[in-house]
């Protein structure tokens, strides 16, 4: 597994670790079985069958994230701009425009693990797949709130995503936009309605004080 982070810990090596970290916690968390001595019978998420499934699926895991510090600017009460990349929405102005960073990012489990995804159809191997998928996630969330916290001593943060009440879902392509290159090289992107190629993908703005 080898994740995909813009490299702004100077080197890829503590990314690399601490994915191998989460996913390989998670690995244990599914396969090992423990005793509930309350009512004396063993409990496992899956079993340790669910070791080779997972091993074979770790295989083709190549998550995403990227990130940037973006500057604002307010155009109209409606229109705002990141980076001079242009962008609509009332709500989502007002609340930047009471922040001091704000912080556009696209975070996926990548495309790899959903091609490999559809190759399956027993029930277990979709199930760990895509829980898979959603730890990748949830890490990749939480090494840039860590860098974001390290970088900037932010103390509040707040995420926004497009999609929610008064911010267009397709709002979402301008930040694709700004990340042309990246995603282009990963195979990441949305269609003109917003909707992301690879379903566990999340993207937004993280903005913070």
């Amino acid at each position: 597994m080898e994740s995909r982070l813009k490299k702004w810990l100077g080197s890829q090596e503590p990314i690399d670790k601490y994915f191998r970290k989460k996913v390989y916690y998670f690995r244990n968390y599914l396969t090992t079985e423990q005793t509930d001595p309350a009512r004396n019978i063993v409990i496992s998420r899956y079993g340790s069958s669910a070791g080779p499934i997972f091993d074979e699926a770790l295989a083709h895991l190549n998550p995403f994230t990227v990130f940037t510090e973006a500057e604002f600017q307010q155009v109209t009460d409606t229109v705002f701009s990141l980076n001079g990349t242009v962008f609509t929405g009332s709500d989502v102005c007002e609340t930047l425009r009471a922040s001091t960073f704000v912080f556009p990012h696209i975070i996926s489990s990548g495309k790899e693990i959903e091609e490999y995804a559809l190759e399956k159809t027993d029930s277990m191997s979709r199930k760990i797949i895509r829980e898979l998928c959603r730890v990748a996630n949830t890490a990749g969330r939480e090494l840039m709130i860590q860098v974001l916290v390290d970088k900037y001593n932010i103390t509040e943060m707040l995420a926004l995503f497009p999609g929610e009440p008064g911010w267009e879902l397709q709002e979402g392509n301008r930040i694709f936009e700004m990340f042309e290159k990246e995603t282009d090289e990963a195979g990441i992107y949305v269609t003109s309605k917003g909707l992301p190629n690879v379903a566990y993908t999340a993207f937004g703005l993280m903005i913070g004080n």
